[in-house]
């Protein structure tokens, strides 16, 4: 599992801005970290194979991050909240083939949310997340050096439900 650096944060109180920046560790994971394939898979050595320690990976490296949100307190039963974050690319092109498996292009989210109190106990809690269109394109030496491209957007809703006893 990738190690993750909280880096620094701030939190204001007028009604509650944040920051946040970090990084993904993902060197910390071999199987993460270690290059894909930069030859047809038939001519790797066995020790490249995977799964073996020095076995190929996706090739990604650590992740910078950047978190901004608020939180906005409008009355005593509803708080809306608003958040961007922006994340640097974990791949090069050059790791595009083993990338299919596991697209992690997206590199900048937006978020909205807010939490109504229904009654003291209850909470309707609602969500949603979008991850802008992002792509990234290189060549597979399976496919004869062919061009190939991937490319992601993210939609995610959440609802949910809070009871305090």
């Amino acid at each position: 599992m990738p190690t993750i650096d909280n880096g620094h944060y701030r939190q204001t109180n007028a009604d509650k801005q944040s920051g946040f920046t970090g990084r993904l560790l993902y060197n910390d994971v071999a199987s993460i970290s270690n290059h894909g394939p930069r030859t047809a898979l038939a001519s790797l050595p066995t020790e490249n194979q995977l799964g073996k320690d020095q076995g190929l990976g996706f090739g990604w490296e650590d992740m910078g991050i950047l978190k901004i949100g608020a939180e906005w307190r409008y009355s005593d039963r509803l708080t809306a909240r608003f958040g961007i974050s922006h994340a640097t690319q974990t791949y090069d092109s050059q790791e595009i083939m083993f990338n299919f498996l596991a697209p992690g292009v997206v590199r900048t989210h937006i978020t909205v949310g807010a939490t109504y109190g229904m009654t003291d106990n209850l909470d309707l809690n609602l969500a949603y997340s979008r991850g802008l269109s992002s792509d990234i394109s290189g060549t597979d030496p399976n496919l004869g050096g062919q061009v190939v491209a991937t490319e992601m957007s993210q939609h995610k809703a959440t609802v949910g439900l809070t009871y305090r006893w």
